[in-house]
């Protein structure tokens, strides 16, 4: 068995090892303390500096580490703390670890921002304390930094791979130093193949699976999965997939490969009746356990998940409240949002109904934040997927306290409020202005409430008015609220101008090609220095709507001045009477805009024939986009909303004066 894999002879040893260790200590310069060779079941620590990298200066940041361990793929949390401006981290290497690769990152307004050392990897290949390698080391190495082989790490190297000789001369060493080991990566191989001999790899890939079953009887499962799914989808060897399905089938009849089976007959069922019978006689057949693998937990989630919606619609809600308990995070977060969130939003299900259900659903899933129902493959790593799962139960919490609130709960309504994350709590104005009613409805103070919605600048309108009544009763003087205001903020006016300069931008503004309620053709043009604000939105965008209230207190602020303008846009419209719909809407909100409208194109029914334009130097068509133009040129621009009117309104106040001091 053992020659029928000797695929390299044993020259180069010596060039293997002087040219592992040298590739290990590649300059980290940003990665400091960690020193070669770093050996399994040791604790390692280092210093990681962002200066000169693509985090500096960032607040947060994470660490993330690939690692290959008895020949499967995980990922695992660093343990990080800030010190001054670097960060201390520690991480344990587990017993049996052949690979190691750091990954440090942030998640900023820009999306994620990643330091993987310039494209070279901060990557190490831990010895064992008897001082050798790991079985799986050199498959690691030799497959983690090709581009070929490397798809699910998150894009860890941008340009940097490998070649494809390279690879297969790794691949080939670890078959020869760990030849009982083949099973585990054969599928590794296979590609190889494919990589290599893409002329020749279907019969090749056919003879050696076929003499592989032959010279290795004994394998799990899984890894005869492995060989039916390589016969099936790599080689279109459907014949043989399928002899290999009946043998995997009669070997583990409780097994994995009959469990995904029947999962599937349960998707072709369009009988609701008997759908259910067959989700309950599954789940008897085949129960969520320990034995379970964790890329098959998507099944029980998605059962789980169809099963209450299933009850929801037919108001058998007992039956709901039976199958709860067995719900993950993960299936409790979207039935929630799927079934109670939307029959409250649109008031299809009696409030009490739903409030019986959320505050079993909401129970269960505060007890189980960090159940890991979020974990699939190498996407998250358990502290991501935990954050994650915190962040959704802050979304569903304020549904919850809104139903308890429509039921006169008050009490347990403001309990909730302590039960937010600290990232989320007083972060949402709506919210906020929930918790003052709440406060109010129970006599409550509500200054502290007000104080600390000001400080993550979270205020309505409403809330600064209550918020100015109660500072001007204590004593104040009405012309010292602004100053006061700004005080109660983390994050000031200056903080805010420092953090937009660098966002402004300064691209040619498209024509814009408009007209009025009377469908009269207007045109926008604007003197020397004039600034306008544009803001496009559509009837049918909720978010839009919602940050009509921000913008009118900006409206509001430079209603006086004549060299600023604003506009609200309508476009992307495809139904009949949008501009009456949007005139009412304007009317019953009191809302006195400038509102203008977007023509349709010739060759389509969607009012965008300005907005494509902008769409397009944007690349993306997304709204409400807040567009900020001077002298024609385009200068900043936004798009969504954060859901708070006071941060909104700062942040465009903030760009105005900062346009305006141009002039001086």
């Amino acid at each position: 068995m053992y020659n029928n894999f000797k695929f390299i002879i044993t020259m180069m040893l010596c060039f293997y090892a002087n040219h592992f260790q040298a590739q290990t200590t590649e300059n980290q310069s940003r990665l400091q303390g960690i020193e070669n060779p770093v050996i399994t079941e040791t604790t390692i620590h280092f210093t990681y500096n962002p200066e000169g990298g693509p985090l500096e200066g960032l607040a947060k940041i994470e660490g993330v580490v690939y690692l290959f361990k008895d020949y499967k793929w995980e990922i695992a949390d660093v343990k990080l703390n800030k010190n001054n401006t670097v960060w201390d981290g520690e991480f344990t290497i587990p017993k049996n670890c052949a690979f190691l690769a750091f990954k440090f990152l942030s998640n900023t307004d820009q999306g994620i921002v990643t330091d993987t050392n310039v494209d070279a990897g901060f990557i190490y290949a831990p010895l064992n304390k008897e001082g050798g390698k790991s079985p799986g080391s050199d498959l690691a190495w030799g497959t983690f930094r090709n581009a070929k082989f490397n798809q699910e790490f998150g894009n860890y190297f941008k340009d940097f791979t490998i070649s494809d000789e390279a690879s297969e001369f790794w691949i080939k060493k670890e078959i020869k130093d760990h030849a009982d080991k083949f099973p585990f990566f054969i599928a590794t191989y296979i590609k190889l193949a494919e990589i290599r001999k893409p002329d020749d790899y279907v019969p090749l890939g056919n003879s050696l699976l076929t003499r592989f079953l032959k010279d290795y009887p004994n394998l799990s499962e899984s890894q005869y999965i492995d060989v039916k799914n390589l016969f099936a989808f790599t080689l279109k060897n459907q014949h043989v997939s399928d002899s290999l399905q009946e043998i995997i089938i009669n070997k583990f009849p409780k097994g994995i490969e009959k469990r995904f089976l029947e999962y599937q007959k349960l998707n072709t069922i369009t009988n609701v009746s008997e759908k259910v019978v067959s989700i309950q006689k599954f789940l008897a057949n085949f129960p969520c356990n320990e034995s379970v693998p964790e890329d098959q937990n998507y099944i029980y989630n998605k059962i789980y998940q169809d099963l209450f919606s299933i009850y929801f619609e037919a108001k058998a809600y007992n039956e709901i409240e039976a199958i709860i308990p067995n719900m993950t995070f993960y299936s409790l977060n979207d039935s929630y949002h799927n079934n109670i969130s939307k029959a409250f939003h649109f008031k299809t299900v009696d409030s009490r109904i739903l409030l019986k259900l959320s505050k079993l659903m909401i129970n269960q899933m505060m007890n189980k934040t960090e159940d890991l129902s979020y974990m699939s493959g190498l996407y998250w790593s358990p502290n991501q997927a935990k954050q994650n799962a915190v962040y959704q139960l802050d979304l569903k919490l304020n549904t919850h306290i809104k139903l308890l609130y429509a039921e006169g709960e008050y009490s347990d309504a403001l309990t909730f409020f302590d039960v937010f994350s600290s990232d989320a709590q007083y972060s949402n104005s709506a919210t906020n202005e929930l918790n003052m009613f709440i406060a109010e409805k129970l006599n409550e103070p509500t200054l502290p409430i007000l104080k600390k919605s000001a400080s993550k600048n979270a205020l309505t309108p409403l809330m600064i008015e209550r918020l100015k009544e109660q500072y001007i009763k204590s004593g104040h003087k009405e012309d010292g609220f602004d100053l006061y205001l700004e005080g109660l903020k983390t994050k000031n006016v200056f903080d805010i101008s420092e953090s937009l300069k660098s966002r402004l931008i300064n691209i040619a503004c498209p024509k814009f090609t408009l007209e009025d309620s009377k469908r009269n053709p207007v045109e926008i043009s604007a003197n020397q220095n004039e600034i306008l604000v544009v803001d496009f939105w559509a009837t049918w965008c909720g978010p839009c709507k919602k940050s009509f209230p921000g913008m009118k207190m900006t409206v509001d602020k430079f209603k006086n001045d004549p060299n600023v303008r604003f506009y609200f846009i309508s476009t992307m419209e495809t139904r009949e009477g949008y501009i009456e719909e949007a005139e009412a809407y304007m009317k019953e909100k009191a809302y006195h805009f400038n509102l203008l409208y977007d023509l349709k194109p010739t060759e389509n029914h969607t009012n965008n024939a300005t907005f494509k334009n902008f769409a397009s130097i944007f690349n993306s068509s997304g709204i409400p986009r807040k567009v900020v133009v001077k002298n024609g040129r385009i200068r900043y621009t936004s798009e969504g909303y954060s859901g708070n009117p006071s941060e909104l309104s700062d942040e465009l106040n903030a760009v105005i004066e900062i346009l305006k001091a141009e002039n001086n």
